[in-house]
């Protein structure tokens, strides 16, 4: 198993959605004093995003439904929001096979990933998910995790900066199973008891926040 690593640490980056992109950038932007640059399109998913960087090696997405495609496959009920909230988290790591080879567990969802720059540049990844486990249609508290591809431009450090994470909370109906599944996966974190959610603190221009 890859070392134990706490939750803050670990995070590669965060997601918030939104049902409208615009929506969301002025959100933060209202709230941390940065404006976030859109990030692109996710061909085949039917989101495009914003970014803005939280140090580093950690970022916040804002990710939103893509009113120019006409499939919509991302896990997280997008259109549904009735305004921008975290409804994920990310955790980087070298080689998603070998975590779950180690992790033993077999509820895994494994898929490629790409986003087209307004620039008419690619980035790739991968991704594996917990599959029907600790997530809902609002929101995932149990992270994802994410290879990335080689040839791609890391967004925490092209993005605009200003911002860092200072921590993350996760509640959960059942914080035990929650923190010996992450555990599993190499990730160390007090859960609390209570309905699944996300909350990050982050240091910006405007002082301290949180976001939930």
């Amino acid at each position: 198993m890859e070392a134990y690593r706490e939750a803050t640490q670990a995070t590669d980056h965060l997601l918030l959605g939104s049902p409208d992109l615009e929506l969301g950038i002025a959100w933060v932007e209202d709230r941390a004093g940065v404006r976030a640059t859109v990030g692109g399109v996710h061909p085949g998913v039917g989101t495009k995003n914003a970014l803005i960087s939280l140090g580093e090696s950690t970022y916040l997405e804002i990710i939103s439904p893509d009113p120019d495609q006409d499939t919509f496959s991302f896990p997280i009920d997008l259109p549904g929001l009735s305004e921008p909230r975290l409804v994920a988290w990310a955790v980087q790591v070298d080689d998603l096979k070998k975590l779950a080879y180690e992790a033993g567990s077999e509820e895994l969802d494994f898929r490629d990933g790409a986003r087209r720059t307004p620039e008419g540049e690619s980035l790739s990844w991968k991704t594996m998910r917990i599959k029907n486990r600790f997530g809902s249609p609002e929101v995932e508290p149990f992270p994802f995790f994410i290879e990335w591809g080689g040839d791609s431009q890391y967004p925490a450090v092209s993005s605009p900066g200003g911002c860092r994470l200072l921590g993350i909370e996760i509640t959960h109906e059942d914080p035990v199973g929650f923190e010996n599944a992450l555990a599993d996966f190499g990730v160390g974190g007090k859960v609390r008891e209570g309905a699944g959610r996300i909350v990050a603190t982050i240091e910006t221009p405007r002082g301290t926040i949180e976001i939930e």
